[in-house]
């Protein structure tokens, strides 16, 4: 059992560092931001299934957050707002979700 749960772990921990090599080789490769940010959130979604990622890019002097990389979006400017995690019960009715709520149902 102990040797399985090893395995386990030792597959996880050479994905992860995968995933860090392809985004460093992008970083070095001189990769446009929007495509560096992008192969981040999917590679932190192809390691955590069960998460959604998104990154939002803060304009401090108009006090706005723009999408960068969101393969997914929903409540999380709502979140980066409130500074506190936002949980979402039904993402086909619920307001924060409004404007892509069918994406999200659709992909599960």
């Amino acid at each position: 059992m102990a040797n399985l749960q090893g395995a386990t772990e030792q597959r996880a921990r050479a994905a992860l560092l995968d995933c860090q090599r392809r985004v460093l080789e992008r970083i070095a490769n001189a990769a446009p931001l929007p495509e560096i940010l992008e192969t981040l959130v999917k590679l932190i979604e192809e390691q955590a299934s069960d998460m959604r990622c998104a990154v939002l890019l803060a304009d401090a002097g108009q006090q706005k957050l723009r999408f960068a990389a969101a393969p997914n979006m929903g409540s999380c400017g709502t979140a980066a707002f409130r500074r506190e995690p936002v949980y979402t019960r039904d993402t086909a009715n619920d307001p924060l979700w409004e404007d892509c709520g069918d994406i999200a149902v659709r992909n599960g």
